[in-house]
């Protein structure tokens, strides 16, 4: 079904500046005409911060009940040991209410926007149960090995 969708060079080109520079803090991507999966929206850490909202309830605003669509997170989190460390996440957004269509989709193209982005950490939800600080931080712990305390600065239990 999703043969033929590629992943847009600006999508893998913010890859790269999201690790390497830290230049944007959080973005998201879409599937635009059954053809390509690129970036919808990028945002900075300031341009989050002048919404007074932290990175996580940025994504969490972003993310549409009918609508499905992958999230390059860069997750901000402290260790039990009291330690700042970060993280690309990769979240991939299929919410119940999404169309089927659109959902079996993105479903399919879920290797391709992991090759791309290459985060050791991703989180699919389909829910917004599924995308809580607690259940980020459960997968932040099984990918790192160290108990997670707190997501940009907010307790995660």
């Amino acid at each position: 079904m999703a043969s033929g969708i590629v992943v847009d060079n600006n999508v893998k080109q913010l890859y790269k500046d999201m690790k390497l520079k830290k230049s944007v803090k959080l973005a998201a991507f879409q599937i635009f005409n059954s053809k390509k999966i690129d970036v919808k929206t990028k945002l900075t850490e300031q341009e989050i911060c002048e919404k007074g909202k932290d990175a996580f309830e940025e994504m969490q605003e972003q993310m549409k009940d009918d609508e499905c669509a992958y999230f390059l997170y860069d997750c901000h989190f402290q260790d039990a040991e009291s330690r700042a460390k970060s993280q690309l996440v990769l979240v991939i957004w299929s919410p119940d209410g999404a169309d089927i269509r659109d959902k079996m989709i993105y479903s399919s193209c879920r290797d391709r926007i992991k090759e791309a982005c290459a985060a050791k950490c991703t989180l699919e939800a389909n829910g917004r149960s599924d995308c809580s600080r607690r259940a980020l931080s459960e997968q932040l712990e099984r990918i790192t090995g160290v108990k997670v305390l707190t997501l940009e600065g907010k307790p995660c239990h």
